[in-house]
């Protein structure tokens, strides 16, 4: 009997070894891959959704020190194109840090079986990021290169290549819509803030990827003018 009991406390202590052995970069282990994971190249401000809690890594590797945890459904964009190690470098405002491609989505629309709603309206230029941080009196206390943004009721960085809108309220706050122009040309954006004109308002680098012309000008009080071509906004 003493013989037995020896052999099952010995298969016991062999039960957690397995259990790290099974472990995942995502915080549930028992998180299950989405058949829209990425694995291949995304192109450089790609809009990418956790479909899981998972962890941002200061380095491409499950040993590298956690940056902080991505929640499910929690909106990042690609700062790398090719992945390494399976691993995609992204910013998570004003952080970048590494997430593995397995708990990650492209945020286009398709994870999601679509957009539920569409419109065609005229697209405004919103400004650039230097624009937006002087003439604006929240944002000229932030540092250089920051943004008071009207989603996050804080301040955070303003890339003007990076794919950001401005929605008509506050209920567009965080989701990801797709701007497509009468060419066929079509790109997404993430809203960060609500617009001053209770319309859709977009970044240069939205402008540039539909392949648009944006105008604008120098002083606070110039109205940029880019004919707001029309395109359609699916939402």
């Amino acid at each position: 009997m003493r013989l037995l009991s020896r052999s099952f406390a010995l298969a016991l202590s062999a039960v957690p070894f397995l259990a790290c052995a099974a472990t995942t970069d995502a915080e549930d282990d028992a998180v299950e891959e989405s058949g829209d994971a990425i694995t291949e190249a995304v192109p450089v401000g790609t809009s990418l959704r956790a479909n899981a809690n998972v962890k941002m890594r200061s380095a491409a590797s499950t040993t590298a020190s956690v940056l902080r945890t991505l929640r499910s459904g929690e909106i990042v964009v690609a700062v790398v194109s090719a992945p390494t190690d399976g691993f995609y470098r992204v910013r998570s405002g004003s952080l970048e840090g590494w997430v593995f491609g397995r708990y990650l989505d492209r945020s286009d629309g398709a994870a999601s079986g679509g957009y539920a709603n569409q419109r065609n309206i005229k697209l405004v230029y919103q400004g650039s990021c230097d624009f937006l941080h002087r003439c604006d009196s929240y944002s000229r206390r932030l540092p250089p290169g920051q943004v008071n943004w009207g989603c996050l009721g804080r301040g955070d960085v303003c890339i003007d290549s990076e794919h950001w809108a401005s929605g008509p309220n506050r209920s567009y706050c965080g989701k990801t819509v797709k701007f497509c122009t009468p060419a066929g040309v079509c790109t997404t954006a993430v809203i960060k803030d609500v617009s001053v004109s209770r319309d859709f308002e977009a970044s240069q680098g939205v402008f540039d990827a539909l392949e648009i012309g944006y105008g604008g000008g120098s002083t606070c009080s110039n109205t940029f003018v880019n004919g707001n071509p029309r395109v359609t906004v699916h939402y």
